[in-house]
Parts: C-alpha cells; sequence; structure tokens
C-alpha cells in the first residue's frame, strides 16, 4: 500500500509546479509538504481541499487514498500484536 504522500510526490514530477511552487500556493512551510511527500505526515483533510482546489485529483480520492493507508497500515500493526 502507497501513502498517499509519494502519489503525491509523483503527480509533482509530471505536473508543473515544484514542491517550493506547492508549498506557497496551499500556504504551506516547503519542510512539512516535503514530509507529506515523503510518507511521514498524513494528507490532512485541509491539505486534500487545497490539492482539489489546485486540480491535482480531488478532495475526495485525496482524503480516501490517506483513509485506506491508515486503514491498511492499522490491519498490519493488529496482524503484528
Amino acid at each position: 500500500m502507497t501513502h498517499p504522500g509519494l502519489i503525491l510526490a509523483d503527480e509533482l514530477k509530471t505536473g508543473q509546479l515544484s514542491q517550493r511552487e506547492l508549498s506557497k500556493s496551499i500556504g504551506m512551510l516547503t519542510s512539512l509538504l516535503n514530509e507529506t511527500i515523503k510518507g511521514k505526515r498524513p494528507i490532512s483533510p485541509t491539505l486534500a481541499i487545497k490539492l482539489g482546489s489546485l486540480l491535482i485529483g480531488t478532495a475526495s480520492y485525496w482524503v480516501h487514498a490517506q483513509a485506506e493507508y491508515d486503514l491498511y497500515q492499522a490491519k498490519v500493526a493488529a496482524t503484528i500484536l
């Protein structure tokens, strides 16, 4: 299961925005966006809305992708315990 931040990284590679440009456009520190892109931070509903407003997927897509990732991680953790 892929963290949605890694999906966002792929989107940025094929698009017209750099991480810095995206962070500026959505009012997010570049360092925090970078942590999200590396899979260290979740995509929050607020970030999902901002990404959707820039036509980088839809807010629903990002929220769903994060929820699916979180559920998968919880299942993995429950299996280990």
